[in-house]
């Protein structure tokens, strides 16, 4: 499979992956807003109205916000995924690059779960992460140190 094949492919694997990960998070949303696991019983004993079930509510409502959010935050990164430039051959590191070291390959995109592809580990990092600074600019042949490990950069495509 040539580079642009394998990147292309590492970002469908990735958009599918957030997808699916949305699709649990407005599931749980949806189930949180019926009030699924809110209860009536308990509360304060000696005390008017029940506000363990008010306060399950409450909380049921605030974690299905944080969810909605995090829904948004893959989405927008769904997008970004889908706007990275794959037909682009590399020469030094930088955003769309596939990179092959002694230590792991990584695709230049943004940071998702690493994923499998034809027997192989991919990392995919984005321009903000700690090892791409390290990387950055460098060709193949080069050397690079991060956090205390040596990294040979095998080839950029």
């Amino acid at each position: 499979m040539k580079a642009h094949e394998i990147k292309s492919k590492l970002i469908d694997i990735a958009t599918h992956n957030l997808e699916g990960i949305i699709l649990e998070l407005r599931g749980d949303i949806k189930n949180m807003l019926r009030g699924e696991g809110s209860t009536d019983e308990g509360g304060f004993s000696g005390t008017k109205g029940d506000y363990s079930a008010v306060g399950q509510e409450n909380y049921l409502r605030e974690q299905a916000q944080i969810n909605r959010r995090e829904a948004e935050k893959h989405e927008n990164l769904i997008q970004l995924l889908k706007g990275i430039e794959t037909e682009r051959d590399c020469e030094e590191i930088g955003p769309g690059c596939l990179v092959y070291t002694n230590r792991g390959n990584f695709l230049i995109a943004h940071a998702v779960r690493p994923i499998e592809l034809e027997g192989k580990n991919y990392i995919l990092i984005g321009p903000e992460a700690p090892i791409y600074k390290e990387m950055r600019g460098k060709t193949a042949g080069n050397k690079f140190t991060f956090r205390q490990i040596d990294y040979l950069i095998k080839s950029v495509l």
